[in-house]
């Protein structure tokens, strides 16, 4: 159900031509969020930015980027 989900999502983004934007600003995002992470990494808040950089969504945004 997800995937399908996922596959119109993609098709909509196409349709109004933001296809490209979308998952660039959603890296450029994650990318923010890993620099504030390393900012901060070596204080007791590690295991926060440990969870919060395992997240799919910092994962696909990785994907995205390397396409």
């Amino acid at each position: 159900m997800l995937e399908t989900v996922r596959e119109y999502a993609l098709e909509l983004l196409q349709e109004c031509g933001e296809a490209e934007e979308v998952p660039q600003r959603h890296a450029e995002y994650y990318l923010e969020l890993a620099e504030r992470a390393e900012r901060d990494f070596d204080t007791p808040r590690q295991t926060y930015w440990l969870d919060r950089l395992e997240h799919d969504n910092f994962v696909a945004a990785l994907g995205w980027h390397r396409e």
